[in-house]
């Protein structure tokens, strides 16, 4: 995973990893010295070199708790890349258009873009909280119907 820093138990020897601190506990705090920005553009066809673009310029919002908003300006068509985890429930627009995500590196999510400068919309919308909702709300409607019905009922015995 593209993780920044390590807080561990035990000594990490990793060419990458570089020892920020030490606690009196015991405990280590790595920095990932090859992490990668949260998001990015991509040039090519290839989704497994995750090789960021210096030809595009990428940047994030977060309106929501689940929702990400990208805007990227980029000279030729390639991926834009989000080094969140690959989950089935996420929806994706650009420009407005739904769009297919893509696993990008096995785990991390990718939306095509053609050049020039795109607006991009990632919203976790699973549809098992649309079967949720739905299948509430039909029951919500079932209890008031039935309760008018007793409550119509009862008035006509009086």
């Amino acid at each position: 995973a593209n993780v920044k820093y390590i807080y561990s138990t035990k000594i990490i020897e990793h060419v990458d990893l570089r020892l920020l601190h030490l606690t009196k506990a015991g405990r280590y705090l790595y920095l990932n010295q090859k992490v990668m920005p949260r998001a990015f553009f991509v040039e090519g066809e290839n989704l497994n070199v995750l090789a960021p673009s210096s030809a595009a310029r990428v940047m994030l919002s977060y309106p929501g708790p689940q929702e990400v908003e990208i805007t990227s300006d980029n000279a030729s068509s390639g991926w834009l890349f989000l080094s969140d985890l690959y989950y089935p429930g996420w929806q994706a627009t650009v420009n407005g258009k739904p769009v297919t995500i893509r696993r990008a590196g096995d785990i991390f999510r990718a939306v095509r873009v053609e050049p020039g400068e795109n607006q991009v919309r990632f919203v976790y919308e699973p549809a098992s909280l649309r079967k949720g909702a739905t299948l509430s709300l039909i029951t919500l409607c079932i209890v008031l119907f039935l309760s008018g019905v007793a409550i119509f009922h009862r008035k006509r015995r009086r």
